[in-house]
């Protein structure tokens, strides 16, 4: 019956071509394009090369155990990008949930990449369920890069769901990055973030913050851990004027690259509430491929 409390979003070590364009003396040091989603993973990140389309696709599937009476969830996410030269970028994303309604949620989005600025549009729609994933999708965000000497991205996302129940969401949320060169081609990132969720029925707003740590060797492997705290909303779920839910999570990820073009990726996560606790973990692929053009 009850959605999942809000995730906050993951780090990564970006893509091979983002590295290769940093200029001297920052080998330590790299950008990455954030995307703030209901996925486990972003499909895609990082400004592509301007002699090349990027392709990117992630597949990734999860379980989530639910004490409290409450049915185990069984996740799985599919994402596919493409980037043009241009900086146009094309995005597709399918998440499928297995639990007290199963459902299926289909997306579909565009991007623009200028030379500091990636706003991006995206818009979904579900099979049939009550109020497990929305009957619409809207979501727009602006993502800010900074040269790379400065070395930051900034995020705004705003996102609105409708259920079949009758029930509105409204999101907005802001995430930072910063990446610290640590020695050679090792690095820190870190990240952090803060949400505000209005619900129609609702008395009051559900909110959240956190932040995120990974340490990352270039091209090789990363570790780091998630933690967000707040107060989530179910008031559109189940009808009531209020209902209070102060949450707390902790999220242990990792990713390792296997070759130039596959990197696998592992999460777990613990969320305590006051009306359940849940544990579990995903695992996944990603697989990127750089089309040349002019040569």
């Amino acid at each position: 019956m009850f959605r999942d409390v809000p995730q906050g979003p993951e780090v990564h070590v970006p893509p091979p071509a983002l590295y290769k364009r940093l200029p001297a003396g920052t080998s330590a040091f790299m950008l990455l394009v954030l995307a703030v989603a209901v996925t486990v993973l972003p499909g895609c990140g990082g400004p592509v090369r301007r002699d090349a389309t990027r392709l990117e696709a992630t597949v990734s599937g999860g379980v989530i155990n639910v004490d409290s009476g409450f049915e185990d969830r069984y996740v799985g996410i599919a994402t596919a990008a493409a980037r043009l030269p241009s900086g146009l970028g094309v995005h597709a994303e399918i998440v499928g949930e297995a639990r007290e309604e199963d459902a299926v949620l289909a997306i579909g989005g565009v991007s623009y990449e200028t030379e500091n600025f990636i706003p991006t549009l995206r818009l979904g729609t579900s099979t049939d369920n009550d109020n497990i994933l929305p009957s619409l999708f809207a979501e727009g965000q602006l993502t800010y890069v900074s040269a790379p000497e400065d070395g930051y991205t900034l995020a705004l996302v705003a996102t609105h769901r409708r259920y079949r129940n009758t029930a509105e969401e409204t999101a907005v949320a802001f995430t930072g990055t910063k990446y610290l060169p640590a020695f050679d081609d090792y690095l820190w990132i870190a990240q952090g973030f803060g949400r505000l969720v209005l619900a129609d029925p609702g008395a009051n707003l559900g909110y959240s913050a956190g932040g995120s740590l990974a340490f990352s060797q270039y091209d090789q492997w990363s570790i780091g851990t998630l933690l967000e705290a707040g107060n989530s909303r179910y008031e559109s779920v189940i009808g009531a004027a209020e209902v209070d839910n102060d949450f707390y999570s902790v999220r242990p990820f990792a990713s390792l690259r296997l070759t130039d073009n596959l990197e696998v990726f592992a999460r777990l996560e613990y969320y305590d509430t006051e009306l359940f606790n849940t544990f579990g973990g995903f695992v996944g692929v990603k697989v990127t491929s750089d089309i040349l053009h002019g040569s």
